[in-house]
């Protein structure tokens, strides 16, 4: 088992207690019987499978969960900025993807391999719903604009998020969160941001919140 400094969360937890995992645990309360790997919405698409068990850390150095040789997870972002490759990946549950990222100084010292490589003219960028949900036209949420599947997939830049308002430290209530659509727009009336209200829930005893639509990538079609 290798273990590394070099792996952070990209979430940030609203009240963290680490929790040690053993490949064959699920961590979180509403995730995949899959531990978070690519499940069949997700297949085709940018894949890092680990080479070997790797352990996931948080900010704090303690653990999240192994990664077991042979995983495979499907990639938000994988480039080679300043000469260091870095590949972000998440770990899929069921209301939505738990992001965690590695980054080495080399492709040949990642713990991983992918159908992708790390040049960002190799890629297609996609946006897509992880988990059934409303997307409301006002932050109040009281003007519906469309209802989106979990599955739905289109190719597009979008998926970037913003939090609305405050988060209560002391509230496991849901909360709202701004959504850039991309190409979802046009199944939304038309709108290019939207509103979706978000549950609090626990991964690897973490209480945080997961958007459910999220941008990801996927082989530049020369190399489907």
């Amino acid at each position: 088992m290798h273990r590394t400094p070099s792996i952070k969360l990209l979430i940030v937890p609203i009240a963290m207690a680490a929790l040690t995992l053993g490949c064959g645990d699920d961590g979180d309360s509403g995730g995949e019987s899959a531990n978070g790997q690519v499940s069949a919405s997700w297949e085709g698409y940018c894949e890092a499978t680990f080479t070997q068990d790797y352990m996931v850390i948080d900010f704090f150095d303690d653990p999240l969960f192994t990664a077991p040789a042979g995983s495979r997870f499907l990639m938000s972002s994988f480039n080679d900025s300043f000469g260091k490759p870095r590949a972000e990946l998440y770990f899929l549950t069921n209301t939505g993807p738990f992001d965690f990222e590695i980054e080495a100084d080399s492709v040949e010292e990642l713990p991983l391999t992918s159908n992708c490589a790390p040049e960002r003219s190799e890629q297609t960028a996609y946006t897509g719903v992880f988990q059934d949900v409303t997307v409301y036209a006002d932050e109040e949420l009281s003007q519906e604009a469309c209802s989106l599947s979990e599955g739905t997939i289109v190719e597009s830049t979008g998926g970037g998020f913003a939090l609305v308002g405050d988060i209560d430290l002391f509230s496991t209530a849901p909360t709202t969160y701004s959504v850039s659509l991309g190409g979802l727009s046009e199944m939304c009336g038309g709108i290019t941001d939207g509103y979706v209200q978000v549950p609090n829930v626990q991964v690897f005893g973490v209480n945080t919140y997961l958007v459910p639509i999220r941008s990801f990538i996927g082989p530049a079609a020369s190399q489907q």
